[in-house]
């Protein structure tokens, strides 16, 4: 068991995200995803819609511990640099394998994008604003955004996806070839506006990680009681129960929980749960100290941008690889068609595949963590 001056539920609450993220991206069909793995279609969440928030809500969380490492002088050059890389990683992953036809459509914005784009954006902001100043750019950026959603539409439900603005905005900017279909039309859930109010989710973050740093010192983690550590969750739990009743509020009032969308309301909705598995995570783990038994978890949560682009990757490499003798099906479909689902059926087959997944990205995040291998950009 090793005892360190880190706050544990922030290690756990980064390699869970990682791991279920992963767990959903990668099922053995996507006719057969079990409600909980499945994103809303439009209005409305699901657990797996609050994963990237949380993710956005933790680069906040940890900036708060983190920046103040960067001396004042190479801060921002260090800042802009990392957030060029992450946004190279996922804009190169969209384009993979690299052919003809993936150039005519490749994807410009993602996953790794907003990441990218957040953390610059955010960590250039802590950099040069005092934290009152930070809050009123919160606040304002999170009002300003619903103002042009519920204004800047096309047609008469500003919140539809035919006519939502930043839709318009993103075929306009970015061109139809280049951003998501999944929806049947050209929409982009990671689109440039939409990437807008995900500065608000990790501010929130931020100021968690503000306020756990001055109810928990870094050098007093190891000495802290329990009860202290306890009362500590318990904030942070009535916390984000206000933030969760606010964002229903808000939907009663016509404001849409939409994560597509980001709205005002999501941006509560998840902040508000970000803040009550952080305080479940810190009742549950209240010390410091690493049990081996958490060392799988940690292991994701060390290194969660490699272990999302060799997840990727290794998606992409499987759907580019055809089987001739199988009817042209990709190395993909051939896994889940003549393994996974024989053996677990089309439900539990599909399941088991993404999985089967996590574990293998598992083993090898457990591999880099057991030797004290970073990657870091």
């Amino acid at each position: 068991m090793i005892i360190t001056n880190r706050l544990l539920a922030i290690d756990i609450f980064r390699g869970l995200a990682v791991a279920y993220m992963i767990l959903g991206n990668t099922p053995g069909s996507w006719d057969y995803v079990f409600p909980v793995l499945q994103h809303a279609k439009w209005h409305g969440w699901t657990p797996t819609d609050l994963v990237f928030p949380f993710f956005l809500f933790i680069v906040g969380l940890a900036m708060a511990y983190s920046l103040s490492h960067y001396s004042d002088i190479d801060r921002n050059k260090k800042i802009i640099r990392r957030s060029g890389l992450i946004f190279l990683f996922g804009f190169m992953l969209n384009g993979f394998p690299y052919t003809l036809e993936a150039f005519e459509h490749w994807r410009i914005l993602g996953v790794l994008q907003r990441i990218a784009i957040v953390y610059g954006v955010v960590a250039l902001l802590i950099n040069n604003l005092t934290h009152r100043q930070l809050l009123y750019f919160m606040v304002i950026n999170w009002l300003v955004y619903w103002a042009v959603l519920a204004l800047g539409a096309s047609g008469s439900d500003p919140f539809s996806l035919e006519h939502n603005v930043v839709r318009q905005f993103d075929l306009w900017f970015l061109g139809a070839n280049h951003v998501w279909q999944g929806h049947g039309i050209p929409f982009d859930p990671e689109g440039v506006l939409s990437t807008w109010p995900a500065l608000t989710t990790t501010l929130l973050g931020y100021c968690a990680g503000v306020w756990l740093k001055q109810l928990l010192p870094a050098q007093r983690i190891p000495h802290t009681s329990q009860a202290i550590m306890r009362e500590t969750g318990l904030k942070m739990l009535g916390v984000g129960g206000a933030l969760i009743l606010a964002a229903y509020l808000l939907s009663a009032m016509g404001l849409p929980i939409n994560k597509s969308l980001w709205t005002p309301s999501f941006v509560l909705l998840s902040g508000g749960w970000a803040f009550i598995i952080l305080g479940i995570l810190i009742n549950l783990f209240p010390m410091s100290h690493t049990p081996k038994t958490l060392s799988p978890v940690l292991a994701f949560g060390c290194n969660p941008l490699l272990a999302y682009i060799i997840a990727d990757l290794w998606v992409r490499i499987l759907y580019s690889v055809h089987i001739t003798q199988a009817q042209d099906q990709t190395a993909y479909e051939w896994l889940f068609n003549q393994v996974f689902i024989h053996w677990g059926g089309p439900w539990l087959g599909s399941l088991s595949f993404a999985v089967t997944h996590v574990l293998i990205i598992g083993l090898i995040m457990y591999g880099l963590y057991q030797k004290k291998v970073l990657f870091k950009v």
